[in-house]
């Protein structure tokens, strides 16, 4: 299964081992994978992601991290905003069974196996069992996360992988991650991946998106493995 979905040069057991080498070495225990799915699965979800899904805004402010109404959002100082950012609702009505819809149900059910779960664990050494957690995230103009982390007693690995047709630096968006060493700033690329260790010594968080056209989006999934 997985050779119908991923890059084969991720799947060679050399190139596996040499990435394991670096995901360990690294002392945030984080790992880049660039032109990682199949480029017409890669193709396929992200056109769904744009045509075939329906969306919610997502507020949160002060340190819970809760949800909040957009009023209270808008109400509340700028440096106590924590995020604004839209997450997948459901599909549009009459796209369930679009192919992009069905590419999107697809990585999702390729998620939940046990050798995708297991080719990740040959990457980063880190042996997971069931999916904790797994969102489709969309951001547009102004939308940002600020600065916090992933930890929690189910989540041990995280995965994201961006679906930003035409993105550039300038757009801003960029995942920041903060560390004792300082600062890393990856950019979001189409069908880029980055792997981390949750329990790891970082933060992270989304530079708010600036100079972006009304239409144009910003897209993820983040995996959570436990």
């Amino acid at each position: 299964m997985l050779e119908k979905w991923i890059n084969p040069i991720y799947l060679d057991d050399t190139r596996t081992s040499k990435l394991r080498a670096d995901f360990e070495a690294d002392p945030v225990r984080m790992l880049i994978l660039d032109d990682v799915l199949l480029p017409e699965r890669y193709a396929r979800i992200s056109q769904g992601l744009r045509t075939d899904c329906d969306w919610t805004t997502h507020y949160g402010v002060d340190a819970s991290g809760e949800l909040t109404s957009a009023e209270r959002f808008n109400a509340t100082p700028a440096d106590r905003r924590l995020f604004r950012h839209g997450n997948y609702r459901a599909p549009k009505k009459g796209r369930e069974l679009a192919p992009g819809m069905l590419a999107i149900v697809g990585f999702k059910l390729l998620a939940g196996r046990a050798d995708f779960r297991h080719w990740l664990g040959t990457l980063t050494g880190i042996d997971t069992g069931a999916i904790a957690d797994l969102l489709v995230r969309r951001m547009g103009r102004d939308d940002f996360s600020t600065r916090h982390d992933d930890r929690a007693s189910e989540r041990r690995l995280c995965l994201l992988l961006y679906f930003n047709d035409d993105w550039h630096p300038g757009m801003g968006g960029t995942f920041r991650v903060f560390t004792a060493r300082g600062e890393r700033v990856i950019d979001p690329l189409p069908n880029r991946a980055i792997l981390f260790d949750v329990d790891a010594d970082q933060s992270h968080g989304v530079d708010p998106l600036r100079d972006v056209p009304a239409d144009w989006h910003r897209y993820n999934f983040t995996l959570w493995l436990g």
